[in-house]
């Protein structure tokens, strides 16, 4: 990734999920649940894989900046994907 400016976001990993599900709670936190398992980084790629397919964008993009072990984590894309991010934002909100 570049220096460029970035736009941070909070996710809730669910781990060994029977189905993947991208969520937003109340709280503004994405839920999302992955079907692997939280080892040796496997939910990690996952949660990266689904958010990049989700917002139509290169999983390279995606950078897991805090909580690589934890089940809150900060995530990190480009700001030229802010704008995006927002509209998915609201089209989740539509569907709950």
């Amino acid at each position: 990734m570049s220096s460029k400016s970035k736009h941070r976001f909070k996710v809730y990993i669910l781990p060994n999920a029977h189905t993947e599900t991208i969520k937003i709670k109340e709280d503004g936190i994405l839920h999302i649940h992955v079907k692997a398992p939280p080892e040796k980084g496997k939910a990690n790629e996952r949660l990266i894989r689904l958010i990049a397919d989700w917002m139509e964008i290169n999983k390279n993009e995606i950078c897991i900046v805090q909580g690589k072990t934890s089940k809150v984590k900060l995530l990190e894309i480009p700001d030229e994907f802010k704008l995006k991010f927002s509209h998915k934002l609201t089209e989740l909100k539509k569907i709950k």
